[in-house]
Protein backbone atom coordinates (compact mmCIF):
# COMPACT_ATOMS: atom_id res chain seq x y z
CA UNK A 1 0.00 0.00 0.00
CA UNK A 2 1.63 3.44 -0.92
CA UNK A 3 1.28 6.19 0.97
CA UNK A 4 2.46 10.28 0.77
CA UNK A 5 2.52 13.11 -1.21
CA UNK A 6 3.08 12.56 -4.85
CA UNK A 7 5.55 14.72 -7.01
CA UNK A 8 3.37 15.46 -9.83
CA UNK A 9 0.66 17.05 -10.98
CA UNK A 10 -2.81 15.40 -11.95
CA UNK A 11 -4.08 15.85 -15.60
CA UNK A 12 -6.76 18.14 -14.68
CA UNK A 13 -4.14 20.10 -12.76
CA UNK A 14 -2.08 20.46 -15.32
CA UNK A 15 -4.79 21.49 -17.92
CA UNK A 16 -5.33 24.54 -15.20
CA UNK A 17 -2.34 26.01 -17.82
CA UNK A 18 -4.10 26.18 -20.79
CA UNK A 19 -6.80 28.16 -18.62
CA UNK A 20 -3.78 30.34 -17.44
CA UNK A 21 -2.62 30.85 -20.80
CA UNK A 22 -6.19 31.86 -22.12
CA UNK A 23 -6.47 34.22 -19.49
CA UNK A 24 -3.07 36.00 -20.37
CA UNK A 25 -3.81 36.04 -23.70
CA UNK A 26 -7.35 38.13 -22.79
CA UNK A 27 -8.83 35.95 -24.99
CA UNK A 28 -11.58 32.79 -23.97
CA UNK A 29 -11.40 32.01 -27.23
CA UNK A 30 -7.08 30.40 -27.52
CA UNK A 31 -6.37 27.88 -27.41
CA UNK A 32 -8.72 25.69 -28.11
CA UNK A 33 -6.70 23.03 -28.93
CA UNK A 34 -3.83 21.34 -26.93
CA UNK A 35 -1.34 19.25 -28.40
CA UNK A 36 0.79 16.65 -26.61
CA UNK A 37 3.31 14.45 -27.52
CA UNK A 38 3.23 11.69 -26.16
CA UNK A 39 5.54 8.05 -26.25
CA UNK A 40 3.18 4.96 -26.27
CA UNK A 41 3.87 3.42 -22.80
CA UNK A 42 1.77 7.11 -21.48
CA UNK A 43 -1.03 6.88 -24.06
CA UNK A 44 -3.20 5.53 -21.62
CA UNK A 45 -2.66 8.69 -18.55
CA UNK A 46 -2.85 10.91 -20.98
CA UNK A 47 -6.52 10.01 -22.15
CA UNK A 48 -7.61 10.91 -18.67
CA UNK A 49 -5.97 14.33 -19.78
CA UNK A 50 -8.27 14.76 -22.85
CA UNK A 51 -11.35 14.49 -20.26
CA UNK A 52 -10.31 17.02 -18.18
CA UNK A 53 -9.17 19.70 -21.13
CA UNK A 54 -12.48 18.55 -22.68
CA UNK A 55 -13.94 19.79 -19.09
CA UNK A 56 -12.21 23.36 -20.04
CA UNK A 57 -13.78 23.55 -23.94
CA UNK A 58 -10.71 22.69 -24.76
CA UNK A 59 -9.48 19.48 -27.68
CA UNK A 60 -6.49 17.27 -26.43
CA UNK A 61 -4.83 16.60 -30.05
CA UNK A 62 -2.32 13.53 -29.19
CA UNK A 63 0.18 12.39 -31.39
CA UNK A 64 2.28 9.41 -30.37
CA UNK A 65 5.49 8.68 -30.67
CA UNK A 66 8.00 5.71 -30.52
CA UNK A 67 11.16 7.29 -30.53
CA UNK A 68 12.88 10.27 -29.17
CA UNK A 69 13.88 10.86 -33.11
CA UNK A 70 10.18 10.97 -33.74
CA UNK A 71 9.57 14.36 -31.82
CA UNK A 72 10.02 17.05 -34.64
CA UNK A 73 8.36 15.05 -37.51
CA UNK A 74 5.39 14.81 -34.97
CA UNK A 75 4.77 18.08 -33.77
CA UNK A 76 5.42 18.77 -37.80
CA UNK A 77 1.96 16.98 -37.98
CA UNK A 78 0.47 18.44 -35.79
CA UNK A 79 1.11 21.82 -35.03
CA UNK A 80 -1.34 23.49 -38.19
CA UNK A 81 -4.08 22.19 -35.74
CA UNK A 82 -3.52 23.26 -32.69
CA UNK A 83 -2.87 26.59 -30.23
CA UNK A 84 -0.63 25.47 -27.90
CA UNK A 85 1.51 22.32 -27.20
CA UNK A 86 1.98 20.95 -23.87
CA UNK A 87 5.07 18.95 -23.05
CA UNK A 88 4.69 16.59 -20.37
CA UNK A 89 7.20 14.18 -18.53
CA UNK A 90 7.85 11.62 -20.87
CA UNK A 91 11.11 10.38 -21.36
CA UNK A 92 10.33 9.43 -24.91
CA UNK A 93 9.68 12.92 -25.72
CA UNK A 94 11.44 14.91 -23.42
CA UNK A 95 15.32 15.36 -24.11
CA UNK A 96 17.66 18.50 -24.59
CA UNK A 97 17.67 18.29 -28.37
CA UNK A 98 13.74 17.70 -28.62
CA UNK A 99 13.09 20.54 -26.05
CA UNK A 100 15.16 22.75 -27.64
CA UNK A 101 13.48 22.41 -30.89
CA UNK A 102 10.08 22.75 -29.85
CA UNK A 103 10.58 25.62 -27.76
CA UNK A 104 12.64 27.44 -31.08
CA UNK A 105 9.58 26.05 -33.30
CA UNK A 106 7.10 26.75 -31.21
CA UNK A 107 7.84 30.49 -31.17
CA UNK A 108 8.39 30.50 -34.56
CA UNK A 109 4.80 29.45 -35.47
CA UNK A 110 3.17 31.21 -32.58
CA UNK A 111 2.07 28.28 -30.64
CA UNK A 112 1.92 28.67 -26.64
CA UNK A 113 4.34 26.06 -25.33
CA UNK A 114 3.21 24.49 -21.96
CA UNK A 115 6.38 22.49 -19.93
CA UNK A 116 5.70 20.58 -16.58
CA UNK A 117 8.91 22.30 -14.76
CA UNK A 118 9.96 25.64 -14.27
CA UNK A 119 13.39 24.94 -15.17
CA UNK A 120 12.05 24.51 -18.79
CA UNK A 121 10.03 28.01 -18.50
CA UNK A 122 13.44 29.46 -17.60
CA UNK A 123 14.60 27.70 -20.74
CA UNK A 124 12.16 29.32 -23.24
CA UNK A 125 8.72 27.29 -22.37
CA UNK A 126 5.75 30.30 -21.79
CA UNK A 127 4.56 28.71 -18.77
CA UNK A 128 4.10 25.71 -16.26
CA UNK A 129 2.03 24.51 -13.62
CA UNK A 130 4.31 22.34 -11.00
CA UNK A 131 4.05 21.43 -7.40
CA UNK A 132 5.03 23.61 -4.92
CA UNK A 133 7.55 21.57 -2.95
CA UNK A 134 7.70 23.53 0.47
CA UNK A 135 4.20 23.18 0.38
CA UNK A 136 4.64 18.99 -0.07
CA UNK A 137 7.25 18.82 2.58
CA UNK A 138 4.64 20.74 4.89
CA UNK A 139 1.71 18.21 3.69
CA UNK A 140 3.78 15.24 4.12
CA UNK A 141 4.86 16.28 7.55
CA UNK A 142 1.21 16.87 8.50
CA UNK A 143 0.55 13.21 7.30
CA UNK A 144 3.06 11.74 9.73
CA UNK A 145 2.19 13.95 12.58
CA UNK A 146 -1.52 12.43 12.32
CA UNK A 147 0.11 9.03 11.79
CA UNK A 148 2.23 8.87 14.82
CA UNK A 149 -0.60 10.86 16.85
CA UNK A 150 -3.65 8.02 15.68
CA UNK A 151 -1.26 5.13 15.60
CA UNK A 152 -3.37 4.63 12.42
CA UNK A 153 -2.28 2.53 9.06
CA UNK A 154 -0.44 4.68 6.37
CA UNK A 155 -2.80 6.96 4.22
CA UNK A 156 -3.43 6.85 0.67
CA UNK A 157 -1.37 8.58 -1.74
CA UNK A 158 -2.60 11.78 -1.85
CA UNK A 159 -2.28 14.36 -4.48
CA UNK A 160 0.07 17.67 -3.55
CA UNK A 161 -2.37 20.53 -2.29
CA UNK A 162 0.05 24.11 -3.51
CA UNK A 163 0.76 24.61 -7.10
CA UNK A 164 3.63 26.93 -8.24
CA UNK A 165 2.51 29.00 -11.34
CA UNK A 166 6.04 30.15 -13.27
CA UNK A 167 5.45 32.52 -16.77
CA UNK A 168 8.39 33.68 -18.95
CA UNK A 169 7.80 37.08 -19.55
CA UNK A 170 10.23 36.99 -22.60
CA UNK A 171 8.54 34.34 -24.44
CA UNK A 172 5.33 35.69 -23.56
CA UNK A 173 5.69 39.00 -24.85
CA UNK A 174 7.54 37.48 -28.20
CA UNK A 175 4.44 35.77 -28.28
CA UNK A 176 1.88 38.69 -28.41
CA UNK A 177 0.75 37.80 -24.97
CA UNK A 178 0.49 40.99 -22.20
CA UNK A 179 1.59 39.44 -18.78
CA UNK A 180 -0.62 41.52 -16.27
CA UNK A 181 1.44 41.06 -13.04
CA UNK A 182 -1.42 42.16 -10.79
CA UNK A 183 -3.62 39.89 -11.96
CA UNK A 184 -1.01 37.16 -11.04
CA UNK A 185 -0.28 38.72 -7.74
Amino acid sequence: LAAGVVAERRPVDQTVAVRIAKILADDEDVPERLGVLVGSPLLPAVADAGAAAAELGIELVREAVSASEDVPGAYRRIRSTIDALWMIPDPVVVTHDNFRYLANRTLYDDVAFLAFSENFVRAGALLSVSPDYATMGSQAAALIDRMVATKAASPTVQAPIGSSLVINAETARELGIDVDMNMLS
